[in-house]
């Protein structure tokens, strides 16, 4: 049985990408509420991104990034977008579980 996660605001919302591995692992994945798929792209893969469009101007306390399997980030940044500009998330308010 597949693991359900916490409701978040990012669940089954619009998603885009750098680069996509395949279809298996496309952007969707990342949002789709489901612990056995996810996004990936190409082995050796560097300065990868990726997007998901909460709709509309939506209040954020905290970020949680996950890797099931397969950890290979090194390092992130999250930004924000407000209006049409972007800016970096405080640290403080992203965990890694």
């Amino acid at each position: 049985m597949r693991k359900k996660l916490a409701p978040v605001l990012s669940n089954h919302k619009p998603a885009k990408a750098s680069g996509t591995w395949s279809d298996e692992y496309s952007p969707e994945k990342a949002f789709d509420d489901d612990t056995e798929t996810r996004w990936g792209v190409e082995p050796n893969s560097r300065s990868s991104w990726l997007e998901v469009d909460l709709g509309e101007e939506t209040p954020i306390s905290k970020v949680v990034i996950m890797e099931i399997e397969f950890p290979r980030m090194e390092q992130y940044r999250i930004e924000v977008k407000e209006g049409i500009n972007g800016r970096p998330l405080p640290k403080e308010k992203i965990s890694a579980a």
